[in-house]
């Protein structure tokens, strides 16, 4: 067994190579299931977000896990199309990132807890997690090891967020775009404003627009009938006040998609001295997304955040719309248009920017947003880092004594052999000298006797395995019990002295060290040596 992981993000990568890299939700299971069929990969988690794409899996060996994941990072550099004057195998190096066993933990326990977030603390990292755990559990791409890391890190996450201040005072990507719209938007709430997209991001940037208020909201997505559903939503939750209100902003606006509250929402809905504004638009409607052209033609903000494979707005057909839209309505052309693109890989072409009266914004801009709260979430790393030293102990204890558990199951099973056996003969001869059979009853007890007998010899052996499973010594313990008990296999996922990351597969060899000493070999020396 081992934990391998491979990915880029806004710490490792420009922007135009996590594009590439970047999977969308329709690709995630595909490219898992693809990762699955290569030799040596047991379980695949993908997590890939606006900020970073990681894949995760646990292998046979490290080697094959690296050959695995370069080859579809690869694969997708090449069809990325993106013009890189630098070669695949390039790029991956020097952009990408490897870790490997309990550095995998470190780093997905510290991503959850949004340590290594773009926005410190920010709450949304956790929600994506889950429901990347979640597409994992569906499709079956995942089993034991990887289901126990990935539910020991979403405790984790909603621990640092519940017992330490990490999350206070947070601007999440969704206000931080909030912030850049009211900073160049001069009339925001008499502005017009076209939303793409309709995923979490999407919905929680209308709920905060919503509570801004704005004069006219739009919602377009590549599936009308989602834009619609999120619509109707809005308008219910409207209707029962579930927007608008201190509270609902807490419950609705600000979740992670775990529960959790996302602070920094204290200016969104107010009218700058702490007021609380109307939340009715005038106008909040699902367009059709093949009209998105007219409608940005005619408002003033637009915000992009649907994960589509290219550029969902072109500056030639944007120049088009607004020459057509100003032709006909006023003699000008350049009215304001502030454009935030929130997608990974970019939905907005970066040469709208050249547009007259274009202001266009991504997430490098978004990382630059003043982040005023950040100095109360700093206090709060150290205690986040202690509740991840926790939870690594406490997977590492995991990992280490499920690598003695196929021995010590086939020790039980081999001690209730040899007594079943032996209660036969002895049954047997019972009934040769009583010259008659036992009854079920007495049939009954023996078993029972036999039963407590194996329990009693191995309890003493089994404790001690279990114990030493937590030192560097475990291997040793672990093929000296085998031997010793008859056991003429290593089961995989057993430790080995020779690999930095256990694989030894049947005690034939690993990927560090091809002339392994066989089990028998190794068994008799390490039992001289825990004999001495």
């Amino acid at each position: 067994m081992s934990l391998f992981l491979l990915g880029a993000s806004y710490k490792s990568a420009p922007l135009p190579v996590r594009e590439a890299l970047a999977i969308t939700p329709d690709d995630v299971t595909l490219c898992a299931e693809a990762l699955l069929r290569e030799r040596g990969i047991d379980e695949v988690v993908i997590l890939s977000t606006c900020n970073r794409t990681e894949l995760y899996v646990n292998a046979q060996t490290d080697r094959l896990a690296h050959q695995a994941l370069v080859a579809l990072c690869t694969a997708r550099l090449v069809q990325a199309k993106r013009g890189f004057a630098e070669s695949p195998a390039w790029l991956i190096e020097n952009y990408c990132y490897e870790k490997r066993g309990m550095e995998v933990v470190s780093h997905l326990f510290s991503v959850v807890c949004s340590l290594d977030s773009m926005v410190l603390g920010e709450a949304q990292i956790l929600g994506q997690t889950k429901r990347a755990f979640e597409m994992a559990e569906l499709h079956k791409t995942c089993s034991e090891v990887l289901s126990r890391l990935f539910k020991t890190a979403l405790s984790v996450g909603k621990r640092a967020r519940s017992e330490t201040a990490i999350g206070s005072d947070c601007v999440s990507m969704s206000t931080s775009m909030m912030h850049i719209a009211r900073e160049h938007c001069s009339a925001l709430q008499d502005a017009s404003c076209l939303v793409l997209g309709a995923g979490e991001m999407a919905q929680l940037s209308l709920r905060y627009l919503l509570q801004a208020p704005v004069k006219t909201i739009y919602v377009a997505s590549r599936h009308y009938a989602h834009a619609q559903q999120v619509v109707e939503q809005l308008k219910a939750d409207m209707r029962t006040s579930a927007v608008g209100t201190a509270d609902a902003e807490m419950a609705d606006a600000g979740t992670d998609g775990a529960g959790t509250p996302t602070a920094g929402m204290a200016d969104v809905g107010t009218d700058g001295a702490g007021t609380r504004q109307s939340t009715t638009p005038t106008v909040l409607q699902a367009i059709d997304f093949a009209d998105r052209y007219s409608y940005i033609a005619q408002s003033q903000l637009v915000m992009s955040m649907t994960r589509a494979s290219s550029f969902i707005i072109a500056a030639e057909e944007l120049e088009m719309a607004r020459n057509a839209h100003h032709t006909a309505e006023n003699p000008t052309s350049d009215d304001p248009l502030v454009l935030i693109d929130a997608a990974i890989p970019r939905d907005i072409d970066p040469a709208c920017a050249s547009l007259p009266g274009v202001q266009l914004f991504d997430t490098q801009h978004v990382q630059h947003v003043v982040d005023a709260g950040l100095s109360a979430r700093m206090e709060a790393v150290g205690a986040v880092e202690k509740l991840i030293e926790e939870a690594q102990s406490e997977f590492l204890a995991w990992m280490q004594e499920r690598s003695v558990t196929p021995t010590i199951k086939e020790m039980y099973e081999k001690g209730s052999v040899v007594v079943d056996r032996e209660l036969k003969r002895c049954i047997k001869s019972f009934e040769n000298a009583r010259g008659q059979k036992l009854s079920s009853d007495e049939c009954q007890l023996l078993e029972l006797y036999g039963e407590a007998i194996v329990k009693k010899l191995l309890h003493g052996p089994t404790a001690r395995l279990r114990k030493e499973a937590h030192t560097s010594a475990s291997f040793y313990y672990t093929v000296s019990a085998r031997y010793l008990f008859g056991l003429d296999t290593n089961p995989p996922g057993s430790g080995c002295p020779h690999c930095a990351h256990p694989t030894c597969l049947e005690g034939k060899g690993c990927s560090k060290r091809q002339n392994c000493e066989t089990l028998q070999q190794v068994g008799a020396r390490s039992a001289e040596g825990v004999a001495r």
